[in-house]
């Protein structure tokens, strides 16, 4: 009598859509037989040495896994959509200099993060400000990490601002 593999499926370990650096582990899920082989493809292409029942996806694209039982009967899943969203960068643009008298107007320098590609960001700076620019008085190093509307993050290497106390001279 014929033996065929009756359903071919592929599961997640998470979710599909993710951002770089991340991953998802497919699972091949097959039914009658014994002593699988599988070959997974990326696209419609064979990906070399992808012939285990699970696969770590770090690209996008469309998945899917050919498996052969004992019985040399073979069966295809359905392709599985995996979208990697590119993380962001971001750098800190100050509108003056970082080190500046305390008595000086202003007495002040403002940060803007500057986050690409343009977009949708929610802000978090180091000292606890959620804006894109803040202004700064006090010494200390400062960065921020933008969120895009995907969820991928970016933090800026940090800015360090320097506030002296100078003697004001005037003449007489």
């Amino acid at each position: 009598f014929p033996v065929t593999i009756a359903v071919v499926t592929i599961s997640n370990g998470g979710p599909t859509t993710f951002c770089n650096g991340n991953n998802v582990v497919l699972t091949a899920n097959a039914s009658n037989g014994t002593a699988f082989t599988y070959k997974w493809s990326k696209d419609g292409n064979p990906i070399s040495g992808a012939t285990s029942q699970t696969l770590t996806v770090t690209q996008t694209g469309s998945y899917s896994v050919e498996v052969t039982n004992n019985f040399n009967c073979v069966s295809n899943s359905n392709g599985v959509s995996v979208v990697v969203n590119n993380n962001p960068t971001v750098n800190i643009v100050a509108n003056g200099p970082t080190t500046f008298c305390q008595q000086a107007n202003p007495n002040f320098v403002t940060l803007t993060s500057n986050p690409t590609p343009s977009g949708t960001y929610s802000y978090s700076w180091s000292n606890g400000e959620s804006t894109s620019s803040i202004q700064i008085s006090n010494s200390g190093s400062y960065s921020v990490t933008v969120t895009d509307e995907n969820g991928c993050s970016a933090s800026s290497s940090p800015v360090s601002v320097t506030v002296i106390s100078c003697s004001i001279v005037t003449g007489k």
